[in-house]
C-alpha cells in the first residue's frame, strides 16, 4: 500500500471578519478541497481592472478584474477568460484591488463558470508574489504553500493513485484518507489545528468525518467543531453521494440534544 504526504506549513489558520456583512468562516480549506461543492481552484494571471457602479439609485463601486487563467484544479473555469470582483468601495466588507500583470491563487465559486468573487471575506484566496517560484509560493494570509499542496493533492487524483494520502506538515495533520484509483474511498478526517476553546488540548483534534464510497460520500458523516474549535456537532447520512438526512444538535450542559432534523427524500 503506497502513501502520499502532500505537505502545507499553513492551512488552517483563523479569520474572524470584522466587517459586519462577512459571514463566519465553517469550513477548512481540507474540507472545502474533499467535500463536494461548486469552489474553484484557480491560478490567474489579472488581464485588467476596472470599477462600475452596481446601483441606479446610488454610487455603488465594485472592483471587476479580467484574467487569464493559468492553470485550474476542481470545478473548471467554463473558458481561460474569466471575470473577477472583488469586493465594492462603499461596502462595510470593503475590497481589494487585483493588480494588472500579477498573479493570484483564487479559491471561489461560480454558477456559470466564468463570473467569480473572491478575496474578500474570504481566507483561502491570496497573491503569489513576484519574488516568489511557480513551486514554492510565499506567504500571504496564512497560507504559504497553499497552491502547491493543492496541485500536488490533485495530481493525486489525476494519476489514479491508491493508497493513503495525508495533507500535512511536521507531523501535525490536517486531513486524511485512502484512495481507490484516484477517488476516495473508505473513511476521511479532517483536523482542527488550534487548540479548542472547549478542549485544553494542544494535538488537532478531529473536526469532521466522513465516509466515501467509488469517490461518492455514502453513509453516516459527522462534524463536531466548527472552525473556530467551537462546539457544533451535527450528523449527515449520505446514499451514493445524495444527501438524505441531516441532523443538527445543541449542546447543553454537556449533553446533546437534537434541534432539527431534516429528511430529503
Amino acid at each position: 500500500m503506497k502513501r502520499s504526504i502532500i505537505t502545507l506549513a499553513v492551512i488552517v489558520f483563523i479569520i474572524r471578519s470584522s466587517f459586519a456583512c462577512c459571514g463566519p468562516q465553517n469550513h477548512t480549506i481540507s474540507e472545502v478541497m474533499l467535500k463536494p461543492n461548486n469552489i474553484g481552484f484557480i491560478l490567474i494571471k489579472i488581464d485588467s481592472s476596472y470599477q462600475i457602479n452596481d446601483s441606479q439609485y446610488f454610487e455603488s463601486y465594485s472592483l471587476i478584474s479580467k484574467a487569464t487563467v493559468l492553470s485550474s484544479f476542481k470545478n473548471h473555469p467554463k473558458t481561460n477568460k474569466i471575470i473577477v470582483r472583488s469586493g465594492s468601495l462603499n461596502s462595510s466588507a470593503g475590497s481589494k484591488k487585483l493588480v494588472e500583470g500579477h498573479m493570484y491563487f483564487l479559491v471561489s465559486g461560480s454558477d456559470d463558470g466564468i463570473n467569480y468573487s473572491g478575496f474578500v471575506c474570504d481566507p483561502f484566496s491570496y497573491e503569489i508574489k513576484k519574488e516568489d517560484s511557480i513551486i514554492h509560493f510565499g506567504v500571504l494570509s496564512g497560507t504559504k504553500n497553499l497552491f502547491k499542496m493543492v496541485k500536488s493533492y490533485y495530481d493525486l487524483v489525476k494519476n489514479k493513485f491508491t493508497g493513503r494520502f495525508i495533507l500535512g506538515e511536521n507531523g501535525r495533520y490536517y486531513a486524511e484518507g485512502n484512495m481507490i484509483n484516484g477517488e476516495l474511498d473508505g473513511e476521511v478526517l479532517h483536523y482542527l489545528t488550534k487548540k479548542s476553546k472547549v478542549m485544553d488540548r494542544d494535538e488537532p483534534l478531529v473536526k469532521s468525518r466522513h465516509f466515501y464510497k467509488n469517490g461518492k460520500l455514502d453513509g453516516l458523516c459527522e462534524n463536531y467543531f466548527n472552525f473556530y474549535g467551537e462546539i457544533d456537532y451535527r450528523k449527515y447520512w449520505y446514499e451514493k453521494g445524495e444527501l438524505v438526512k441531516s441532523e443538527f444538535y445543541t449542546e447543553d450542559d454537556g449533553y446533546f440534544k437534537l434541534s432539527s432534523k431534516t429528511e430529503y427524500k
